[in-house]
């Protein structure tokens, strides 16, 4: 169980790591090779032409229902089956095999719709990357429903090993000339010569009591064909399949939003540096604010991150100490690749400023690592440097600071950027603002459980909600702050507190349906538990 713990944590850790890194290289390909997003201020606006005029799918009107149908299944599909599908799984819920099915069956149909619409309609967008992450998506899909099976057979095996073993614990009937007889069978009872003759028994039949078995794919029928699996088969593909339900997660996020740009045809050409770094930088505290809310209700409890202290410490690291290290990394990285597209040529004023904002996160995430090494704790302690015997360090660091402390400063930093339009100012102002507050929410949290006596129930600071939706709201602003956007918005004559008003409804009807997910896995994980009471999730 702690080893599967440890494979799920890695599994997160390694795609928010993943996409940090990528976030870094088109940070620096875009302020490099076309002036960054923040800070350019001669970087010139996106054609003035109308949107209404380019070609793009969203505005191509023929065969236009095809697509809504696509959009429509798809969303159905990865936002409303797919995470419920997920949530099953890891509860070990003998739902999940029909959830899944309904989301593949859905998910089949949408992409249906698209080749068809594909095929009645000119490529309106070479080379989009929404294609091939689809193709992706499935292949990931197809390797989850063939761990499932062979965990089922896996499963299969370990049974028919616990039903040779149990069988084997009693002696069998022997047939001997002068009659039929038994060995006492360890339970008390034995046939006598003159009994009537007996037939065989088949124990598996006569002890098929309903047995708690959850399996991924419960109701497969057998598989003869299937070779002999190691025992620990199902343990490995039940844990290779918990890692791809991870990577599925922000997957479909980075696939609705490619979706987005393919149907409204933005980001083309030269302006696709200021759209991935936006999008990339954007949704990672989009995600970031999902994840804020899972902890929140509870879930990732088992690897100690809850907000209170766990009374059973664990050999996961504090959570703030992988955002610090997730922050070293990101910052490392800009320092040397901010001006590596430019190499040779001058400093402008905007890579100055991001090698800064660089150094920001590389140094405070030195110092957030080192703050919540368990190992030096012991160190740090006043009687390490006396001759008293060093007393043993504590199961949890203290509170950690510094990963808040670095989105406050970045917040208020990006809200004071200068941008080509007052509009894309305002814009930047008002996700930097919501970063900034769901940083200093999370210095609050710390606050509020730094004397906290340890429990084993998962706590749920009001601040944590709060926290939640600035950073989801404030990803999705810094998401919309792109240069194309920002020129369809000024056309239409729209205004900033428009579209912060629409994206902070957007996150709230997300974060509602996100707390309707994490409830079905509870009433899921209970429901297999017998009707036990349950604190939190284990996502």
């Amino acid at each position: 169980m702690n080893a599967l713990l440890r494979l799920r944590s890695i599994s997160c850790l390694g795609v928010a790591a993943v996409a940090l890194l990528a976030s870094g290289v088109y940070a620096h390909e875009h302020s490099a090779g076309h002036g960054h997003d923040h800070d350019n201020h001669t970087t010139p606006a996106p054609a003035s032409s109308p949107l209404d005029e380019l070609p793009y799918y969203f505005a191509h009107a023929p065969h236009r229902g095809w697509l809504v149908l696509h959009i429509v299944t798809m969303l159905i599909a990865w936002v409303g089956v797919m995470p419920i599908a997920t949530t099953l799984s890891l509860a070990s819920s003998r739902l999940h095999a029909p959830t899944q099915g309904l989301f593949l069956l859905t998910n089949a149909l949408g992409l249906v719709f698209a080749a068809i619409h594909r095929r009645l309609t000119p490529d309106l967008y070479p080379g989009a990357a929404h294609r091939k992450l689809g193709w992706t998506l499935l292949a990931i899909l197809i390797a989850q429903v063939a761990l499932g099976v062979l965990a089922r057979a896996g499963r299969r095996a370990d049974t028919d090993e616990a039903w040779k073993e149990e069988r084997d614990g009693f002696l069998p009937l022997v047939e001997t000339e002068a009659g039929r007889h038994s060995a006492d069978s360890g339970h008390g009872g034995s046939i006598e010569r003159d009994s009537p003759p007996l037939e065989r028994i088949d124990w598996r039949a006569a002890t098929a009591a309903p047995i708690r078995t959850v399996h991924w794919l419960p109701h497969l029928p057998h598989l003869p064909h299937l070779p002999h699996l190691p025992p620990y088969t199902a343990r490995v593909c039940t844990a290779l399949s918990t890692a791809l339900a991870y990577l599925l997660l922000p997957l479909a996020f980075t696939q609705i939003s490619t979706g987005l740009v393919t149907g409204s045809g933005i980001f083309m050409g030269p302006r696709i540096f200021n759209g991935l770094a936006h999008f990339i930088k954007g949704g990672i505290f989009a995600l970031y604010g999902i994840f804020t809310l899972t902890r929140y209700l509870g879930c990732f409890a088992p690897l100690g991150w809850a907000w209170n202290t766990p009374a059973t410490p664990t050999r996961a690291p504090a959570f703030e100490t992988v955002e610090s290290a997730l922050f070293l990394t990101y910052g490392v990285s800009n320092v040397f690749l901010e001006h590596l597209a430019a190499s040779g040529g001058p400093w402008s004023h905007g890579d100055v400023q991001h090698v800064g904002i660089a150094l920001l996160f590389a140094g405070g995430g030195a110092c957030g690592v080192l703050l919540g090494s368990r190992r030096l704790a012991r160190y740090l302690s006043p009687s390490a440097a006396s001759s008293a015997a060093t007393p043993p360090p504590p199961p949890n660091p203290p509170p950690n600071p510094l990963p808040a402390l670095i989105i406050t400063a970045l917040g208020l930093l990006m809200s004071s950027h200068h941008q080509h339009s007052a509009l894309s100012t305002q814009m930047h102002t008002h996700w930097g603002a919501l970063l900034a507050t769901g940083a200093v929410l999370r210095l609050g949290t710390l606050l509020l459980y730094f004397r906290n006596p340890p429990d084993a129930h998962p706590g749920r600071p009001p601040t944590e909600a709060l926290g939640a939706f600035c950073f989801f709201a404030g990803g999705m602003v810094f998401m919309a702050s792109n240069k194309d956007t920002v020129a369809w918005v000024e056309r239409v004559g729209g205004d900033a507190v428009t579209v912060t008003t629409a994206v902070a409804g957007l996150a709230l009807a997300g974060m509602a349906w996100g707390v309707v997910v994490v409830a079905v896995g509870g009433w899921a994980g209970e429901r297999e538990r017998g009707g036990s009471n349950v604190e939190g999730v284990d996502i």
